[in-house]
């Protein structure tokens, strides 16, 4: 029995678009271990999973309100 699993990845203009922030503020968050870290597929493309940017987001809202 085989298993599909729905992944909604996206790169990091979407996700900057998204969270509402410039896609450098992305990397600098990643990079602050602020945000969550993208998935390589390969040298020179990255993808976030939109779930977890997601989950990411609500629990900001959770802390700031």
């Amino acid at each position: 029995m085989s298993q599909t699993t729905n992944h909604n990845l996206s790169r990091r203009p979407e996700v900057a678009a998204f969270v509402g922030v410039h896609p450098n503020t992305i990397s600098n968050l990643v990079a602050a271990g602020l945000f969550p870290k993208p998935i390589r597929l390969s040298r020179r493309l990255h993808v976030w999973d939109m779930t977890e940017v997601s989950r990411f987001m609500e629990h900001r809202r959770e802390g700031v309100e």
